[in-house]
């Protein structure tokens, strides 16, 4: 069994700032962007400028883990820049919850609203107020090998949602599944692809009913510690 791909940005969010409002000046607008999304973001740039010629708009682009380090620092110490950012989306809420976004519902009617999936959009609310449009989400996939699974002996899993598999299955499967030779694994029935993130490793927890945050949900003692 191989491995569980995943797309990196769940939600894209914007900080709207000052700046914003005098757009028709000499304004510099600072874009945050994850790499990836660079060429996008860029020609969105560059239509953006052409359009209003008074704004140059820069874009910075960082990698994925980097740029949750860079919107920490910069907007706990109030700084000025950046003024739209990618933001992953489950952690919208919580820089909703720092005052890191401003409301964005007065610059999207419902026909727009209505185009977005409607789960991707939900992470984008934070207290009933809209603070990031989804720009990408992400699943989780079983790829598995066919031929190896059938030298291993185990049964090919089927794609009927309602006889899918369990986590205990799975790990059962991937035991039978998993290649030694001269003591050693030369070949594992399963892996992660993300195996130091919560992404991937929070639903074996919440499969048998445990929970990610607190009730509060903001304190995560005694929950995931």
């Amino acid at each position: 069994m191989s491995r569980f791909p995943m797309l990196h940005l769940a939600a894209a969010a914007l900080l709207i700032t000052t700046s914003l409002a005098g757009a028709q000046d000499k304004t510099t607008i600072t874009v945050l962007a994850v790499s990836g999304l660079d060429k996008l973001t860029q020609a969105a740039a560059d239509a953006y400028m052409k359009e209003k010629p008074g704004v140059t708009v820069k874009v910075e682009v960082l990698p994925f883990d980097q740029l949750f380090q860079q919107i920490q620092v910069r907007l706990s110490s109030n700084s000025a820049s950046p003024d739209v950012m990618y933001v992953d989306g489950p952690v919208v809420a919580s820089y909703g919850a720092q005052n890191f976004l401003a409301p964005m519902d007065s610059y999207f009617n419902k026909a727009e609203l209505d185009a977005f999936i409607p789960a991707v959009l939900k992470t984008s609310y934070y207290q009933k107020k809209l603070l990031a449009t989804p720009v990408c989400s992400s699943s989780m996939v079983l790829y598995y090998n066919k031929d190896l699974l059938q030298k291993a002996g185990v049964p090919i899993p089927g794609g009927d949602p309602a006889n899918r598999l369990t986590y205990e299955q799975l790990a059962q499967y991937a035991q039978k599944a998993t290649v030694r030779q001269g003591g050693r694994v030369t070949s594992w029935g399963l892996t992660f692809h993300q195996a130091d993130k919560p992404y991937q490793l929070l639903p074996l927890v919440q499969s048998l009913g445990g929970e990610a945050i607190g009730e509060d949900g903001l304190s995560v003692k005694g929950v995931i510690d």
